[in-house]
């Protein structure tokens, strides 16, 4: 028994150290990564709460496994309007790097607070991962570099760890959707499709009819079944790309980025939130060596970026305290489509590129990046 627990252990090690290395960013580029996280949670998917206020406590049914439950109502008004202007300000302070690990932990705790109470209504967001992956990322060494307060040094391991944590709740986020899809869209009936569920519910009953949602009609049925299997397939297969090697991993994200890319095309569903979580994986080069994680030197945020980054977060305050409680980021409700084809597009692009950046750098093969 004990060989056995051994043998597992070390199999589990093995794993782990793949994961690690396949998935490493030195702190000099996750700080640039931060700077984008920061302007991109501003500027497209700040979360609002003040709309709640005006909701009856009538409208308080919160689910069976929330926070929320240990309340009778709504949180005071004083507070939803407080943390309105919270948010813009401690994502201001991710993206200048004022101590952006506990910026980044604080805009964490207090957004997951707050959506046990958003979530009261029936409706819950598939954009967890967005704030996993901003705890994750708090606990690297992102907020050392190109910082105004940095942080202090993190061990290289926990900087290392905290990437390779990230890709294994993506690709277990993936696996389950995909193993609840295979349950009942592998059934090798041309009768019945489980996209076709999606896009008439979605064309019909929620009106998202854009880009090439007509076009849908047209498509034999015969292709729909295939693109069931190749949609569970792809949900399935994320742990075997990750362990696989650092080339084969960054592949998968940039065709998830393509996936995300056709889902708006066709379901005109963008979950353009998730760009953070992929991006890190996607824009940024792997390290040349194991050490280049920690021989970065210190470096500091241009004075024009700053300046830019404060008035950017001081708009979004300003909106919070002014314009309606519903309203939405700065990226208007009919433009979102758009720039979800923009930002997975790009991701997708700049993906390919370091994909064929490290092959010419590696030679023929599949490199480790």
């Amino acid at each position: 028994m004990s060989s056995a627990i051994a043998s597992a252990d070390e199999i589990v090690s093995r794993g782990w150290r793949r994961i690690v290395d396949h998935t490493a960013r030195s702190a000099i580029d996750l700080a640039a990564f931060r700077v984008f996280f920061g302007v991109y949670l501003l500027v497209a998917i700040t979360p609002r709460f003040g709309w709640i206020a005006a909701m009856p406590d009538a409208f308080f049914a919160p689910p069976f496994l929330s926070h929320a439950n240990a309340f009778s109502g709504f949180p005071p008004d004083a507070l939803l309007v407080a943390a309105d202007v919270a948010i813009p300000i401690l994502a201001a302070g991710v993206a200048l790097g004022v101590r952006a690990r506990w910026c980044g932990y604080a805009l964490v705790a207090l957004c997951l607070f707050l959506f046990g109470f958003r979530f009261s209504f029936g409706k819950i967001d598939h954009n967890i991962l967005v704030w996993v992956a901003l705890a994750l990322f708090s606990a690297s060494n992102w907020g050392t570099r190109l910082a105004l307060v940095p942080d202090p040094e993190a061990p290289r391991e926990r900087h290392d760890a905290a990437l390779a944590t990230l890709a294994v709740c993506l690709c277990a986020g993936m696996f389950t959707a995909g193993f609840g899809k295979g349950i009942t869209w592998v059934d090798f009936d041309l009768g019945t499709s489980g996209f076709l569920s999606w896009f008439y519910a979605s064309y019909f009953s929620m009106g998202r009819q854009a880009l090439l949602a007509d076009m849908l009609f047209s498509v034999p049925p015969a292709l729909f079944e295939a693109a069931d299997y190749t949609a569970v397939l792809f949900e399935l297969s994320p742990f075997a790309f990750l362990l696989a090697g650092a080339v084969a991993w960054r592949a998968w994200v940039v065709a998830a980025c393509l996936f995300h890319l056709a889902n708006t095309l066709t379901l005109n569903i963008p979950f353009h939130a998730h760009v953070v979580v992929y991006g890190a994986f996607v824009l940024l080069p792997a390290p040349r060596d194991a050490s280049a994680t920690d021989a970065e030197p210190s470096s500091s945020l241009p004075l024009a970026l700053a300046i830019a980054v404060a008035l950017l977060a001081i708009a979004r305050v300003v909106q919070s305290l002014t314009a309606d409680a519903s309203a939405a980021p700065l990226i208007p409700p009919d433009a979102r489509l758009a720039f979800a084809l923009v930002v997975w597009g790009g991701l997708a692009a700049v993906g390919a590129f370091r994909i064929a950046e490290a092959l010419r750098r590696n030679g023929a093969g599949v490199p480790r990046d």
